[in-house]
């Protein structure tokens, strides 16, 4: 696996607008984001499920996957059957990353099933956390419960094309405690004391 940091700035433009565009694509996590993501002073990586070429990293529109010429596989869909080309995907390595940002407790990470709708049977299969926000679905993973096996069910069960986007913070209620707290502290004078 490899994580790349993209600083070449024409090669950063193109991966932030890249973003933008697939988040667009999305919900109400996908809007969100598109408002309050800092595009032009964030950091940019490629999750790469081998090693990548200069000429690779750019390649967003195919997952940074290098073009190969694996064997096909037979796969029977609904009794018909097709061939399947095999893919690496980062998606260990994502987990590996998300695993080690769940740091607290009040940490939370979520996906946003693009395909899938409240309701649908497959929602009530699903071994992730499901949360849901109008018709939208979405897997979350909890610090409280950081376990590599429930990050890679949530990334199993959530991705999907042509979208397929997630984002890691501190729940909101969590950092209304920390806000709280903070006013407590500085409220305080050495006469009143804690």
């Amino acid at each position: 696996m490899t994580d790349v940091e993209i600083r070449d700035e024409n090669v950063r433009a193109a991966a932030a607008e890249f973003i933008r565009q697939r988040l667009a694509l999305g919900g109400s996590l996908g809007r969100l984001l598109l408002g309050t993501a800092d595009f032009e002073g964030g950091k940019v990586a490629a999750l790469s499920a081998g090693p990548l070429e200069a000429g690779d990293v750019a390649q967003f529109g195919r997952g940074h996957a290098r073009v190969t010429n694996s064997q096909p596989q037979s796969i029977t869909i609904a009794g018909k059957t097709y061939a399947a080309y095999p893919t690496p995907t980062a998606s260990e390595r994502l987990a590996d990353t998300i695993y080690r940002l769940l740091r607290s407790p009040a940490d939370l990470c979520l996906f946003e099933n693009f395909l899938a709708r409240a309701g649908d049977p497959s929602t009530a299969r699903a071994r992730s956390h499901l949360l849901f926000h109008g018709s939208e679905v979405y897997h979350a993973v909890f610090g409280a419960d950081r376990d590599k096996a429930t990050i890679i069910n949530a990334i199993r069960e959530a991705e999907s094309l042509p979208v397929f986007f997630g984002a890691l913070g501190r729940s909101p209620r969590a950092r209304r405690a920390e806000t709280e707290r903070a006013r407590n502290l500085m409220t305080r004078t050495p006469e009143t004391g804690p």
